[in-house]
């Protein structure tokens, strides 16, 4: 990683090749595998992905952290002006083709709110709310 989330995809671009980047960094870890699909667009994996995010519980507003993991989640990353904003898809981004970098930060955003619960519960009301929902299966 170049800066804190930017990495520059030049070689791989013009090589038709792939990449990968083991990260642990401000809390998170992960993969990520870069795969070039033509001259002006790369696929970006990111395997294995781990954070630990502070929130607020929905049911008794207690502050808990709660641990994220998602196996595998994928976007593209293309110069293609046209192409981005024509897209409805959340998981395409541009890459900067002054520097033919990308910045995987909002990559890393989207990997984290994609395991968002409707409703967030800290681990005491998961197991009340748990409980609740079995007292309610036996009466029926």
């Amino acid at each position: 990683m170049k800066g804190t989330f930017t990495l520059k995809i030049s070689d791989l671009l013009q090589n038709i090749g792939s990449d990968r980047v083991v990260f642990d960094e401000q809390g998170m870890k992960g993969v990520l595998e870069l795969y070039a699909l033509d001259g002006k667009s790369v696929l970006v994996k990111v395997k294995d992905f781990e954070k630990n995010l502070e929130s607020v519980c929905d049911r008794c507003a207690k502050t808990f952290m709660r641990e994220i993991r998602v196996p595998e989640y994928v976007a593209k990353y293309t110069l293609d002006k046209k192409e981005f904003e024509e897209s409805e898809e959340d998981v395409l981004f541009l890459i900067d083709e002054k520097n033919q970098t990308i910045d995987v930060e909002e990559l890393l955003y989207q990997v984290t709110i994609s395991e968002d619960p409707f409703v967030l519960k800290c681990p005491e009301c998961q197991e009340a709310t748990a409980y609740l929902e079995d007292d309610e299966d036996e009466e029926e």
